[in-house]
């Protein structure tokens, strides 16, 4: 398996050195598996390793455009004023939540466990 193109260094803001990309290789793909708490199949391995460099080449391409700014793209952030109080309000019942979940055991929602979770 090539390495692939070695994507396009994204601008950086003045006054700052550009970061160096990483090396994509099978040991970063455990590292951010790690990070996200996700099992890889070592079989597996090679062909995400393919794919999380095809990934970062087309974020590298997205960073890379040049856009000129747009009148009004960025709105100031809302004020105080603007929001609405932070009050209780109505609340769902237990079989309401419980209808549209994808497992319950008639107390709580029934969700897949991490890997790493202790019992």
């Amino acid at each position: 398996m090539s390495p692939g193109p070695t994507p396009p260094t994204p601008p950086t803001p003045a006054g700052t050195a550009p970061v160096a990309a990483p090396t994509i290789d099978a040991a970063l793909v455990r590292r951010v598996a790690a990070l996200a708490r996700l099992e890889v199949d070592e079989a597996r391995l090679p062909a995400l390793t393919e794919q999380f460099r095809r990934i970062l080449d087309l974020v590298g391409a997205v960073a890379a455009i040049e856009v000129p700014p747009a009148a009004g793209a960025l709105l100031p952030p809302a004020s105080l004023e603007q929001l609405r109080p932070d009050e209780p309000g109505p609340t769902l019942g237990r079989r309401e939540v419980s209808r549209n979940a994808p497992a319950h055991d008639g107390a709580f929602l029934v969700v897949p466990r991490f890997r790493g979770d202790e019992d």
